[in-house]
């Protein structure tokens, strides 16, 4: 659904894109949910938008419709110690995501320019 809608905004002159991925994207990934965001951002970034701003979040953390007993499990056992890992590592809330998409979107550069977890906490800040 994302790349048909980035496909529709390009073909109706929108000219910036904001992705949110997934740290660890690669199209050559082993593993299926990095291959296929891996993928996606490679189809994203072919579109040509004027500027492309890609972020790569770690585990999101908050509220869904859709019940993921894993991934609950595991936000349940990184938070407490979200502190001492890595950025990649450590949940970040939607609502940090939310603020750093919206902080890049007003970014001028022209380009695609990827954020990593790092910076995802700092600019949603």
């Amino acid at each position: 659904m994302q790349l048909r809608i980035a496909t529709a905004a390009r073909r109706n002159g929108v000219t910036a894109l904001v992705l949110v991925s997934a740290a660890g994207s690669s199209a050559a990934s082993p593993f299926f949910y990095s291959r296929m965001k891996g993928l996606l951002e490679r189809d994203v970034v072919a579109l040509g938008f004027e500027r492309t701003r890609i972020l790569r979040p770690g585990f999101l953390d908050g509220d869904r419709a859709e019940k993921r007993s894993g991934e609950r499990l595991a936000l349940r056992l990184l938070r407490p110690i979200a502190p001492v890992l890595p950025y990649v590592a450590r949940p970040i809330s939607a609502e940090v995501v939310a603020r750093a998409a919206v902080q890049s979107a007003f970014g001028r550069a022209a380009g695609v320019i990827r954020y990593e977890a790092a910076e995802i906490f700092r600019n949603g800040a």
